[in-house]
């Protein structure tokens, strides 16, 4: 519901509660006796109130008890959890309305967006004030999620990418089938390595989550850094089989970001190496060169600068 006191509730039903009795393990504060240290092993759990013997260590306290100013503050903000709803929902609405509509100068979409075709933006009781989506260039290929996470860090907006703790929607919407799925973990997929395209799929999503702290100005924000990976000048075929858009000044068959890390906080100095068309990671044996390639004004007037102050990149554009 909100921050602090980063708390959560477990509802259960009474007439269901001896379930949860008979788990194996247990916590201080939940049993009656113990016996250990020998080959007759055993612990009785608490009988009385169902809470008692669920409640493993010491209850946060300090949380609970200002629990009720929380709900106090959160009232007197919002008025109730309608409202919430009917604010984030239509923030959630209009964010989705511009990206749907973003298209690179060629015609392609630049957001791929997951919904429910019969979910409605303006019914929170079919969706919620979240968008998933992915980001393509304008020749139909994936921009990585996890650079796509980077950047939108460094430039101060907080969205979360992968599987989003939901396997089966994820490879529903993605088309991702059992057999895909094993092929993808063969290949070194994990949780949050950074492994963002196997096969000509992504691998995960990008989620935007609007709140009750949510604004218009955070909406405008979030367009205004996807609308950077928009090609207005392009003209290539979406079915072109080039595999990256971003390219170098010297070699135009290979695409690549190019950093120039100055003091970046929280985020590693990182060295991009490159073998053909792959971005990988420090794994790849050919270096890129470790200087800026020479200023070029008739590129650089087509550069879009992502991270500004502290790290610079330019996003090389194909032209």
């Amino acid at each position: 519901i909100f921050g602090f006191p980063d708390l959560g509730a477990l509802i259960v039903r009474k007439s269901v509660g001896h379930v949860l009795r008979k788990r194996q393990y247990f916590g201080g504060g939940t049993v009656d006796m113990v016996i250990n240290g020998s080959d007759d092993v055993w612990h009785a759990t608490k009988q009385g109130a169902l809470h008692e013997a669920l409640e493993d260590g010491t209850p946060a306290f300090h949380s609970i008890a200002a629990l009720h100013c929380a709900l106090d503050v959160h009232t007197r903000l919002y008025g109730c959890m309608t409202n919430v709803s009917k604010h984030a929902g239509q923030l959630a609405a209009i964010l989705y309305d511009r990206m749907a509509s973003l298209v690179h100068g060629n015609g392609a979409p630049v957001c791929k967006i997951y919904k429910n075709s019969a979910s409605d933006y303006q019914d929170p009781r079919t969706q919620g004030p979240t968008v998933a989506f992915n980001v393509r260039t304008c020749r139909g290929t994936w921009i990585g999620k996890s650079e796509f996470e980077r950047l939108a860090t460094i430039n101060n907006i907080q969205l979360r990418t992968g599987g989003v703790c939901n396997p089966g929607g994820i490879a529903s919407y993605l088309d991702l089938s059992p057999k895909e799925m094993r092929e993808n973990y063969a290949e070194g997929l994990r949780c949050g390595n950074g492994i963002d395209e196997l096969n000509g799929k992504p691998t995960g999503i990008i989620r935007v989550s609007l709140g009750a702290m949510s604004s218009m100005i955070d909406v405008a924000n979030c367009m205004s850094f996807i609308t950077r990976f928009v090609d207005q000048e392009s003209s290539h075929d979406i079915h072109s089989d080039v595999p990256k858009p971003f390219r170098t000044r010297n070699d135009p068959s290979q695409y690549f970001f190019w950093y120039r890390r100055k003091k970046a906080a929280g985020f590693p100095t990182m060295e991009l190496r490159t073998t053909g068309h792959a971005i990988q990671g420090k794994t790849q044996t050919e270096p890129l060169a470790k200087t800026a390639p020479a200023a070029d004004p008739e590129l650089d007037a087509k550069h879009r600068c992502l991270v500004e102050e502290e790290v610079v990149l330019d996003l090389m554009v194909p032209g």
